[in-house]
């Protein structure tokens, strides 16, 4: 399995505009560190499809993410996560 290293979590923030997915991702880690989001709003940019239909996804919260990316812990901090606090999500 691939791991993922502190130069791949610098090479991610250097980016501008990341691929959505990425930034979709770190929404996710967002919520599960209860770090703080963009306001809810629509993202217009949003490009996935359903059945012809556009999806509209909520607006990346990528200038928060790169914040919490930049403590120099936050591989351990999520490896930590996965390992002792992943019980205590909750439907909320």
């Amino acid at each position: 399995a691939a791991k993922v290293k502190p130069g791949d979590i610098r090479d991610i923030m250097a980016l501008p505009k990341p691929p959505e997915i990425i930034q979709r991702i770190m929404d996710c880690i967002d919520i599960l560190f209860y770090a703080k989001l963009e306001k809810v709003n629509t993202d217009a940019e949003a490009k996935t499809y359903n059945g012809g239909e556009l999806l509209k996804f909520i607006t990346p919260s990528w200038d928060h993410s790169k914040k919490l990316m930049s403590g120099g812990s936050f591989c351990k901090e999520v490896l930590d996560f996965a390992n002792v606090k992943k019980d205590d999500i909750n439907e909320e």
